[in-house]
C-alpha cells in the first residue's frame, strides 16, 4: 500500500512539473494562477476597453450636441436641462480619461 502511494505521488509530482504554471497580476491587485498564459485575457481586456472608449466617446458627442439643441430653447426647463446635460457631459469625460488611462498601463 505503501508503494503504491509514493508512484501515486511521484506521477503527480512528474506530471505538474511538465506544466507551466502562470501568475497574473490585474490592475487591481488581484492575483490570476492558470496553466495558460494570460495573453489572450491581456488581449480581451484591452477590446473591451476600447470598445467601452467607443462608447463614451459617441455618448459624449451625443452629448453636446444635445447641449446646442438645448441653448436654442428656452424657458425655466432649459435651464434644469442644461444642468443634466452639463452633469452628463462631465462624466463622459471623466469616464473617458479612466478608460484611456487603463488601455495606457493595459499596453505596457
Amino acid at each position: 500500500m505503501m508503494k503504491i502511494t509514493i508512484i501515486i505521488l511521484i506521477a503527480a509530482l512528474t506530471n505538474a512539473a511538465a506544466d507551466p504554471i502562470y501568475e497574473y497580476v490585474d490592475s487591481f491587485g488581484h492575483v490570476f494562477i492558470s496553466n495558460k498564459p494570460q495573453v489572450a485575457g491581456q488581449d480581451k481586456r484591452t477590446q473591451i476597453l476600447q470598445n467601452e472608449l467607443a462608447r463614451e466617446s459617441a455618448a459624449l458627442n451625443n452629448t453636446k450636441l444635445l447641449i446646442k439643441q438645448n441653448q436654442q430653447t428656452s424657458g425655466a426647463q432649459q435651464q434644469a436641462r442644461q444642468k443634466v446635460l452639463n452633469d452628463a457631459l462631465t462624466v463622459h469625460q471623466k469616464n473617458i480619461n479612466i478608460l484611456k488611462k487603463q488601455l495606457g498601463s493595459s499596453q505596457q
